[in-house]
């Protein structure tokens, strides 16, 4: 098994609910990000080994009048970074908002088995 881990979890407003699946094609990252626009989230891969995700939730509009009884959504920063193994391809890794939930998938290479003759002195 790879030694595959989150590297850290560091948000302003508290962190972003993540899933991490693995199959034997892709390690796949599910991250909650409900109404946030794609240009408040940034994906990196940094070093070839490390996925880093973060972003920035605004602060929703204040109203002109009135006041709030509850006000629970967040807003700030957040940042997490995960630890790939050494076997994937991070030329072909891509990034889909799926109605508020990141789906980063993360191919991995194949193992390639080659059988080396023997031969005879």
């Amino acid at each position: 098994m790879s030694s595959i881990y989150a590297l850290d979890n560091t948000s302003s407003y508290g962190g972003v609910d993540t899933d991490w699946l693995e199959d034997e094609d892709y390690h796949i990252f599910k991250i909650n990000i409900p109404g946030m626009k794609k240009e408040d989230v940034k994906v990196l891969v940094v070093g070839g080994d490390t996925l880093q995700v973060s972003g920035t939730r605004k602060s929703s509009i204040e109203r002109a009048y009135g006041k709030y009884h509850i006000k629970e959504r967040p807003s700030g920063t957040f940042f997490r970074s995960f630890q790939l193994p050494g076997e994937v391809k991070e030329n072909e890794i891509t990034a889909v908002d799926e109605y508020g939930v990141l789906v980063v998938h993360v191919p991995k290479k194949k193992r390639l088995i080659r059988r080396i003759p023997i031969s005879m002195l």
